[in-house]
């Protein structure tokens, strides 16, 4: 990181009501979409904070974000017994949530020393750790009206939306990409996408209720203490009102797979059942008496929808160029899609082993 860089992020850190004098600004963690930074004050006994610029061309409402977040996370600073664990987005020094500097967003967070986030596990507690870490944040805000939130994302989640970028994506697409095999692929996503409408058209009808929902329910997005404890959900820009299949199956997607995000050899994508297992007893003991029961029969099927949603975001993406997601090498986001297209058929293909395992975690006492 240049000299310059250093200079204008301790004068972006100095707009903000933070509680002693910056030390070093050093890049912290590997997110897709927005970039972070972990402050620490010259003082070493007093806790340090994240600050994040905010990816304005992904997240074009500012204001309806960021008033998202502190809604939300007042909100749960509320409920929560653990204060210490609860997010605590800082003011700037003008009382706003956030401040722009040199056309850039920026944000500050508190940050909680002594708690970890894990891309991937084979730690089962973990696993069930995390599940209901997203449970309890989707009951915790049970009573927040979904409509007092801001769409973050136009129709982030919708498979329909999804499926016409993926088509205008097709048609337009660099001439290097205009081959059998990506023509192929394209018709498979297509022909799955079709059969994974159910929820979307239920949504629609009034028929499942909206909610205030995470959206992005990696594994990676809640903190643990050194116990394996799930202590706080983090990354809050996608929370604005969806579905809880949303959630739900984002969750399975990321936590449940037996392979990586962006694995090569897809003969080692799979569902892993015990994870499966873990997650849904996690998510469920959270949520057992919150949920409809029309909302918890679709859950085995949100698994599929949310991987198919994640290849179709991929593909598309790798047609146009690569402008949304962050790549390490050429290809990289055809590589995710195809991924993601075989968890979401390894998924669709065992709805009803997966029913059998959510109606035996929601139906106990």
């Amino acid at each position: 990181m240049g000299i310059n860089t250093v200079i204008d992020l301790n004068k972006v850190a100095d707009q903000f009501k933070i509680a002693g004098n910056v030390g070093t600004i050093e890049p912290f963690g590997n997110g897709h979409i927005n970039d972070t930074y972990k402050v620490i004050l010259s003082d070493s006994s007093l806790p340090g904070f994240l600050l994040q610029k905010i990816n304005h061309h992904v997240f074009r409402d500012i204001d309806g974000l960021m008033n998202n977040i502190e809604k939300v996370t007042t909100h749960i600073s509320q409920k929560s017994s653990d204060k210490n664990h609860a997010l605590q987005l800082i003011a700037s020094k003008n009382g706003k949530p956030y401040v722009k500097y040199e056309e850039e967003y920026w944000r500050i967070y508190r940050f909680m020393d002594g708690l970890q986030s894990h891309e991937t596990t084979n730690n089962l507690q973990i696993v069930y750790e995390a599940g209901n870490a997203f449970g309890i944040f989707l009951r915790d805000l049970s009573g927040l009206p979904a409509d007092h939130l801001t769409e973050t994302i136009k129709n982030f989640h919708s498979i329909e939306f999804r499926i016409t970028q993926l088509k205008e994506a097709s048609g337009n697409r660099l001439k290097k990409y205009d081959t059998p095999d990506i023509n192929s692929f394209i018709k498979k996503v297509l022909v799955l996408a079709d059969k994974l409408r159910t929820i979307q058209k239920l949504a629609s009808a009034g028929e499942l209720p909206y909610r205030i929902t995470h959206n992005d329910t990696k594994l990676n997005n809640v903190l643990f203490n050194n116990q394996g404890e799930a202590k706080c959900v983090v990354d809050l820009d996608t929370v604005m009102p969806g579905l809880v299949h949303f959630d739900f199956g984002d969750g399975v997607r990321t936590s449940a797979s037996s392979a990586i995000e962006d694995e090569e050899d897809i003969s080692k994508v799979d569902i892993d059942f015990e994870k499966f297992e873990a997650y849904s007893n996690g998510y469920l003991d959270a949520t057992r008496e919150a949920l409809m029961p029309k909302e918890v029969f679709y859950l085995s099927e949100s698994g599929a929808l949310l991987s198919l949603i994640m290849a179709i975001r991929f593909l598309t993406d790798h047609l146009i160029g690569d402008r949304y997601y962050k790549i390490n090498y050429q290809g990289h986001n055809l590589v995710r899609a195809k991924c993601q297209f075989r968890l979401a058929q390894i998924i669709f293909m065992r709805k009803s082993d997966m029913d059998r395992v959510i109606n035996k975690f929601y139906k106990q006492s």
